[in-house]
């Protein structure tokens, strides 16, 4: 799939800022698309769908109103886990300390038994969150970073969605992409 089909797909399931990242890399984004800047308008990205249709997929976090009309945000939890990165030993710790996460999705180019990726999560709009939990894990949100997004491919990797049961028996399965308002809600 090219970012052209992948970006017109995400639009349809409401992740709003599709990002046209370099084929084959994760950097750099447009100039001026992210960070604590407004989204950009839809005529913006159809012309990085007609001028980047090969370009892997970059997912800024969106901001939405829910059916309970609240506003909310999406953030996703970044965790390395591999080589000497041992971010999910971190999440761990702060599962131990905090309580469970719930079943979620996550994206990753590491396969189904790797438990690094970015699990994503609905928050209230208009929060703090600190840019980084702990070691090898950082916190994607509408400010700060982005997330490469399937079907993105670096490094003869390819992204893909999971559906991860953080609760129960922790079985990790391939999964159709999520839509925002499918997330989560982020427990306290």
């Amino acid at each position: 799939m090219t970012y052209a089909a992948a970006a017109a797909e995400y639009l349809d399931w409401d992740w709003n800022t599709p990002l046209p990242l370099p084929a084959g890399a994760k950097y750099p984004p447009p100039e001026g698309a992210t960070g604590n800047l407004p989204h950009v308008d839809p005529k913006t990205i159809q012309g990085w769908i007609k001028n980047n249709p090969d370009a892997n997929i970059g997912l800024r976090m969106p901001r939405f109103t829910y059916l309970d009309a609240k506003e909310y945000e999406v953030i996703g939890i970044d965790v390395d886990h591999y080589d000497t990165k041992h971010g999910w030993d971190t999440v761990e710790h702060v599962i131990e300390r905090a309580g469970e996460l719930p079943q979620t999705w996550k994206s990753s180019s590491r396969g189904l038994e790797n438990p690094g990726g970015i699990y994503y999560f609905r928050v209230p709009a208009g929060k703090k969150w600190l840019g980084k939990l702990g070691d090898d894990v950082e916190i994607i949100q509408r400010s700060h970073r982005y997330a490469v997004a399937p079907p993105s491919v670096v490094k003869d990797r390819v992204y893909a969605w999971y559906f991860v049961d953080l609760e129960g028996d922790g079985g990790t399965t391939e999964a159709d992409r999520p839509s925002p308002e499918d997330l989560p809600v982020l427990p306290d």
